[in-house]
């Protein structure tokens, strides 16, 4: 059995790349053109979500998910890393994606639940890890907005809003 993977240096790069550099907000056509540059496979084209295959893990499964509003991308969540039940591995799979990401984005901005970096369009990269994957999430400025204020209020980002 192969040891799980991550997303290489250069297919980040590609990623963050086509990401840093977009207008928001971002149309669904213009997320459709972004990953055809990138080789990613459309999955399901649903009205509020579209799930791919991207390059970005080796899973043969949807490892990337655009939620959308009024055919516009709200968040993109991007699994980069190979799944594991493996505690260890997939805090060392999370090091190595964070050197990756620090050396193409520079110094993290801040750390909550996860390391981020503020983007020059009004986003954020937020790399997190989950119990068996470690993602990237992609927001757009006012989600990227909803965190800061967050964030200045001294609200805990893993608190439950239902308690």
């Amino acid at each position: 059995m192969n040891a799980p993977s991550v997303a290489t240096e250069e297919n980040l790069q590609r990623t963050c790349a086509a990401f840093q550099s977009i207008s928001w907000p971002l149309s669904r056509e213009e997320l459709l053109a972004i990953t055809t540059s990138l080789d990613w496979t459309i999955v399901h084209d649903l009205d509020r979500v579209i799930y791919f295959i991207s390059n970005l893990s080796r899973s043969s499964l949807p490892n990337a998910k655009a939620s959308l509003s009024e055919n516009n991308v709200l968040e993109l969540t991007l699994d980069i890393s190979d799944e594991t039940t493996e505690k260890r591995e997939l805090t060392a799979q999370l090091k190595t994606l964070k050197q990756s990401l620090t050396s193409i984005l520079g110094t993290p901005d801040g750390f909550d639940v996860g390391s981020y970096w503020e983007l020059d369009n009004g986003g954020r990269f937020k790399l997190l890890k989950l119990s068996s994957v470690i993602v990237l999430s992609i927001l757009q400025p006012a989600y990227a907005d909803i965190e800061r204020g967050e964030e200045r209020h001294g609200i805990s980002p893993d608190r439950d809003p239902l308690a």
